[in-house]
């Protein structure tokens, strides 16, 4: 998930640069092409959002598809009660939603996306887009607090819209969590084939630099650097600073897992110019420690 947790060892040292990088500084790749967040829907929505949002700050990337994914499933819990054909019951029950997540307790909200999704379900194939949306928005909801339960609504999400990159590629993070790199490696694939099918290269790259990530976790370098390669490359001709960013950071990783200090240092500080250039703090901070933890000479 996209945690940030320092690990060192007994003499304060960083612990091996594999764990560090991959649950701290590139883990989770920062894709807009894959998640797109809605508007604010409502005053108390945009409430609800912030006060998630500062009360995980510590825990979640602010610049991620994480927090995307929140605000449009607390925009869509909006929208619901707002819609003509909602009961009045419903509303209420919309509204108390609301509030209690501005407390941080979501599960009013998760079991009216779970009544959605069983709703549809049962109307039949019609409904099974909406039914995934209702998956994906129980989904980022749980991911803060239920990480199980988080992935089992993502793999629902995808079986009823197997067209859904983004459900893909949130499924391949929640797996590669669980430590199942084969299944993780067949979601990430799955979205490379979509962005394929689509054309879409924000989509692809976001594939590609995922599945660097499961190559390096499983000390396929070779493989790994392939991969980061070709995201960095795609995301160059896209313009996305971000993924630039992620890919270098990446590519940084594999170059210290290889010895090479010089180049690892090279990449990293690349990596650091464009997180600060695009006020991505919590990977300005890590990228920070990385340097610092091979003791890469300052310009």
């Amino acid at each position: 998930m996209d945690v940030f947790l320092a690990f060192m060892d007994e003499h304060g040292n960083w612990v091996g640069p594999l764990i560090v990088v991959f649950l701290l500084g590139f883990g989770w790749l920062v894709r807009k092409a894959l998640e797109k967040p809605t508007p604010p829907a409502s005053p108390l929505a945009d409430e609800a959002f912030e006060a998630l949002i500062e009360k995980h700050k510590g825990t979640i990337n602010d610049q991620g598809e994480t927090i995307k994914a929140l605000q449009n499933a607390v925009n869509a819990l909006s929208d619901q009660g707002n819609a003509p054909e909602t009961s009045e019951k419903t509303k209420e029950g919309i509204q108390e939603a609301l509030i209690f997540l501005k407390q941080d307790k979501t599960d009013k909200a998760e079991d009216i996306f779970q009544r959605i999704l069983d709703e549809k379900q049962a109307e039949g194939q019609a409904a099974n887009l909406e039914a995934a949306e209702a998956a994906k928005h129980l989904g980022a909801l749980a991911y803060l607090h239920n990480p199980k339960k988080s992935l089992k609504a993502y793999q629902k999400a995808s079986t009823l819209n197997p067209d859904d990159a983004q459900a893909w590629n949130r499924l391949g993070h929640l797996l590669k969590l669980t430590g199942d790199l084969a299944a993780a490696e067949q979601a990430y694939n799955k979205v490379l084939a979509l962005g394929n099918k689509t054309a879409d290269k924000g989509i692809i790259a976001a594939a590609l630099g995922n599945l660097g990530i499961i190559a390096r976790i499983r000390g396929d370098l070779d493989k790994a650097v392939d991969y980061q390669q070709q995201a960095y490359t795609l995301d160059t001709e896209l313009g996305h600073k971000e993924g630039m960013a992620n890919d270098l950071g990446n590519l940084g990783a594999v170059a210290e897992l290889k010895g090479d200090i010089p180049k690892a240092c090279r990449l990293w500080k690349e990596a650091l110019a464009l997180f600060e250039d695009v006020g991505m703090k919590p990977q300005i901070k890590q990228t920070q420690a990385n340097l610092a933890s091979i003791d890469c000479p300052k310009d």
